[in-house]
């Protein structure tokens, strides 16, 4: 990829000084903050460590050489910080890479950024394009295949060879150890940094409050840790990662409610299975390979529609999200439409699955 020397800038004057502030015992605030009682108030730096600790565990991550920076926004916060951060490294990308059925909001990264399209065939990241991003996401959010080790294996090498990094989407987490193993894949073998835009938003059943998210940049060795681990900062200042309330409450929930945080994905793994189960069992025959282990895709799905086929559900009180690429048309699901917040499964769910299905043909 196309890269400039990082300009890198002086450290932020009213963070330093805060710094100072919390080492002294009474200091005299001439400076920091807004009127009396009413000064902002920035991550702790204990609950951000001891966040940043829990969280690097639940990735199955190795804690050298990583920056960390907390977005507000959940997901699509931290995609904006993360291409913030390789441009605050100096990599200048001109392409943003994606199957066009991957998730829509990738078409408005592409022009808040300023960057042009190359369309991925779905199943595919495969672009010998070096000034390309390619949006990799380990659990596939359009035809929901997961990423496997060998595939992670030739996406590394590629950009190894292409000096390009990677950039990786992570909305959906199991917490398998072959998910782990696959960051560490990334962590151990890429000679190029590697972006992990992480949100907390269905995997910790935040949806509704929209927290914040988190960029790991994972260093691909000391020296490039300890001459760019300064990006972290600059991207949080200049970009979402100046947190806010619901950010803070993250990371104070990451730092001291870990069992309970814990319970919330198991809860959320245990409804995706209910939900998924649901629809393997009452699907037909064609249907049913959308739904199998080795097609998670966290809650989404797309399957096969026409250009009426969102109309004519929504006469019968359906309503999935209708996906069109060029002359071809898909219907994206929310598997979880079928379930109650408790996990359980609502009434007559078996029924409504297989009307859904009189909609579709393979």
């Amino acid at each position: 990829m196309h890269k400039v020397p990082p300009l890198k800038i002086a450290p932020d004057a009213n963070i330093a000084a805060g710094q100072i502030a919390k080492s002294l015992d009474k200091p005299l605030n001439l400076g920091i903050g807004t009127m009396p009682g009413h000064s902002y108030q920035p991550i702790n730096p204990q609950i951000y460590e001891a966040g940043k600790s829990f969280l690097v565990n639940f990735l199955g991550l190795e804690s050298e050489n990583l920056t960390v920076v907390a977005a507000k926004g959940g997901g699509s916060g931290a995609i904006s910080v993360g291409i913030a951060a390789l441009r605050s490294m100096g990599y200048r990308p001109r392409y943003g890479a994606f199957s066009r059925w991957d998730w829509t909001g990738y078409e408005s990264f592409c022009s808040a950024q300023g960057l042009e399209r190359k369309y991925l065939e779905s199943n595919e990241y495969d672009l010998n394009e070096p000034d390309a991003i390619m949006f990799l996401q380990t659990n596939r959010n359009g035809d929901g295949t997961r990423m496997s080790l060998e595939q992670a294996t030739e996406i590394i090498e590629l950009n190894n060879q292409l000096k390009r990094p990677n950039f990786i989407d992570l909305p959906y987490f199991t917490g398998s150890e072959a998910e782990k193993q696959l960051l560490r894949l990334f962590q151990t073998k890429a000679t190029e940094p590697t972006i992990i835009a992480w949100s907390p938003t269905k995997i910790f059943q935040t949806f509704g409050a929209r927290p914040g998210g988190v960029v790991l940049i994972l260093h691909p060795n000391k020296e490039h840790f300890d001459d760019l681990n300064w990006v972290g900062g600059v991207s949080a200042r200049g970009t979402t990662g100046f947190d806010d309330a619901v950010t803070r409450e993250l990371w104070e929930a990451m730092a001291t409610d870990q069992e309970i945080l814990s319970q919330k994905h198991a809860h959320y793994l245990q409804t995706i299975k209910t939900a998924t189960d649901c629809w393997r069992q009452n699907a037909p025959d064609w249907a049913k390979s959308y739904f199998n282990d080795d097609n998670y895709g966290g809650m989404f799905r797309l399957l096969p529609a026409k250009v009426d086929t969102q109309q004519l559900m929504a006469a019968q009180n359906i309503v999935p999200v209708l996906m069109q690429s060029e002359d071809e048309f898909k219907v994206r699901i929310n598997l979880c439409g079928i379930v109650q917040p408790d996990g359980k499964l609502i009434p007559q769910a078996e029924i409504l699955v297989a009307k859904f299905f009189t909609f579709l043909t393979p």
